[in-house]
């Protein structure tokens, strides 16, 4: 295996570890997001304390931020 052949699967493999770490975190929130389902604190924002949006909740129903709140990160 030629040097940049080998560096460029050193890159991908670096890129494949980092997707896999993002995709474990995300279902960790979503195991989190079941314990809370039934719970009032569901659907609302940790910060203002105001309701997160349905359709943000549909698309990431792990959030704990309001669309408002998260940008302000």
């Amino acid at each position: 295996m030629g040097r940049l052949t080998r560096l460029e699967a050193m890159g991908e493999q670096h890129v494949n570890h980092k997707i896999l770490d993002e995709s474990k975190l995300r279902l960790t929130k979503l195991a989190n997001a079941l314990l809370r389902l039934d719970k009032p604190m569901f659907g609302i924002c940790i910060e203002c304390e105001g309701s997160i949006d349905i359709e943000r909740m549909r698309i990431r129903p792990e959030s704990v931020r309001c669309v408002e709140c998260a940008n302000n990160l």
